[in-house]
């Protein structure tokens, strides 16, 4: 029966047959090359490309003020090593090339310091377990991943190897190196750090060990009573889709509300809405990012006067 191919390979050849051995043969170099792989050759192995160039366009593209070492911040450590190791054998001095380690640990450094500061200035309330806990996360090496990888790091970090398939550990230290070479990292943070807060609550981020003496402990510090739990309304009751109304208040001022199948679980859901609201991390508290947003504006305007 004949194949695709085998029609293709026909056509091309300008005959109307084909011969016996062209099936089988292809039949055999398609398992091989199924078992070998396809090989796709790094982006930087080609002879054609100019690595200033696309170093100059991902600056361009992400508004990104590059330093005296952006260079050096998509070479990656097993890459320098390879390639010595490689001279070596050949008999060559190794080159004094520098890989992106050191750039990518002092970048993590910055990057904490610089999340720590904004988060506290979009979330003014939130305390500092609550900064730390949001800072980690997105701190954390799967949320740079995958930052790094929307951002389109893969082509432009420098390794050994081949195809296009990038470790992310290696695209997670080149983010890091990036954003430790660059000047305007209040920026870069804000737009591609921070904006992966967008959607997400910040409850689900930060669990609190004991809700509950957390939200007594700020109304100690108010000089305010202790919460207390009243039953508003209920659904279902003793029935397998029961649905209980909790609210809580504190000196006859309402605090917060939830509900739950169960009286305990709806007052744990009241306790966690009165700490949003404490903390001002509601949804019907203005977005954060309208704020980093209005802040850019005021400091790219700070300097202009009218006349």
């Amino acid at each position: 029966m004949l194949t695709r191919k085998c029609l293709e390979a026909s056509l091309a050849l300008g005959v109307r047959g084909y011969k016996r051995s062209l099936f089988p043969t292809l039949t055999v170099l398609k398992k091989r090359q199924d078992k070998v792989g396809v090989h796709i050759p790094q982006r930087s192995a080609v002879v054609e490309w100019d690595f200033d160039r696309e170093v100059n366009i991902f600056c361009k593209r992400f508004s990104v003020q590059p330093g005296p070492s952006i260079r050096d911040a998509f070479r990656s450590q097993a890459f320098v090593e390879n390639e010595n190791e490689q001279r070596v054998k050949i008999g060559l001095e190794p080159l004094a090339l520098s890989s992106n380690k050191q750039l990518a640990e002092s970048g993590l450094e910055r990057l904490r310091e610089v999340l720590t500061t904004q988060i506290s200035e979009i979330y003014p309330k939130l305390p500092q377990q609550g900064v730390e806990a949001v800072r980690n996360f997105l701190c954390s090496p799967e949320s740079l991943t995958d930052v790094a990888s929307q951002m389109g790091f893969a082509p432009l970090v420098i390794r050994p190897g081949d195809g296009e398939a990038v470790e992310p550990e290696l695209m997670r230290e080149a983010f890091l190196a990036v954003f430790g070479s660059i000047e305007n990292q209040g920026d870069f943070c804000r737009r591609y750090v921070l904006i992966q807060l967008a959607g997400k609550d910040i409850m689900d981020i930060w669990h609190p060990i004991d809700v509950s003496q957390l939200l007594n402990s700020i109304l100690k510090k108010r000089n305010q009573p202790p919460y207390e739990p009243r039953l508003i309304g209920d659904a279902g009751r003793n029935t397998l889709e029961s649905v209980f109304y909790v609210a809580i208040y504190s000196d006859r001022k309402f605090l917060g509300k939830g509900a739950h199948e169960t009286q305990a679980a709806a007052v744990d859901v009241a306790v966690r809405d009165a700490l949003k609201r404490v903390f001002g991390i509601t949804r019907a508290e203005r977005s954060p990012f309208e704020i980093m947003a209005l802040k850019s504006i005021y400091e790219r305007n700070a300097g202009l006067t009218t006349s």
